[in-house]
């Protein structure tokens, strides 16, 4: 179910927030940045904590695996935060007072 709705959801939800996106064309390229960045989170969660694990941070290496569904999750989080915050801007409004 993951694949599916990674492969056919979340770029639909892409193209949706880019068509609303259009008319504002000053947040389009932050728009992309974050929705790329939500996309890849979302495709390749088992990649990317592949290339992290063994990582050295700060000093200490990176021993444990973080869970494919957590990194994904977090791609979906950005997402669909980017897209609610597009199309219903009060939303924002009211959060910033």
């Amino acid at each position: 179910m993951r694949l599916l709705q990674g492969r056919f959801v979340a770029p639909g939800i892409t193209a949706l927030t880019f068509a609303k996106a259009w008319s504002h064309s000053q947040w389009l390229w932050g728009i992309a940045f974050v929705d790329a960045v939500a996309l890849f989170l979302i495709w390749a969660p088992d990649e990317i904590d592949e290339w992290a694990f063994g990582a050295y941070l700060r000093g200490g290496e990176v021993n444990s695996h973080t869970p494919a569904w957590m990194i994904a999750g977090f791609g979906w989080i950005l997402l669909l935060l980017i897209s609610v915050l597009l199309f219903w801007p009060r939303l924002l409004s009211r959060a910033l007072g």
